[in-house]
């Protein structure tokens, strides 16, 4: 069977203190990552943006807006060997509540320059940060 690049979304969740929202992954090596998954079949990218942010976090968001695009061919941080095409977008939470799913070990809310200097983020969030941070968001 022929392998083709998975896409997937990545979602930079933001709250009303200019905080961003990051989980640790046992699928990503225990690193922090942003919440995001595989798009589904006649899924539209932000209809992948709510679905996710929901199943992953517990959060409802708003005010979806695309930053960029990233490759992420066969990352050794992954638990599997993959090509994933990264689709990232910000977006607010319009909940506060959180409750993770199985996929995610543990949360926080902090400031996008600080999760740059104290947290070990996977390479393609430290990027997606670093972006964020870039375009003023």
């Amino acid at each position: 069977m022929k392998q083709i690049p998975k896409p997937a979304t990545g979602i930079m969740i933001y709250n009303e203190e200019g905080k961003i929202f990051l989980a640790k992954s046992h699928k990503w090596s225990n690193l922090w990552i942003v919440p995001g998954g595989h798009l589904e079949y006649g899924e539209t990218l932000f209809e992948s943006v709510k679905r996710e942010a929901k199943e992953e976090t517990g959060l409802n968001v708003t005010d979806i807006e695309f930053v960029q695009i990233q490759e992420s061919l066969f990352a050794k941080e992954f638990y599997k060997s993959c090509h994933m095409v990264f689709l990232n977008f910000c977006c607010r939470a319009t909940s506060k509540k959180v409750t993770l799913n199985e996929e995610l070990d543990e949360f926080s809310w902090i400031f996008p320059k600080q999760a740059l200097k104290k947290l070990k983020l996977n390479s393609a969030t430290r990027r997606f940060i670093k972006k964020y941070i870039e375009l003023g968001k």
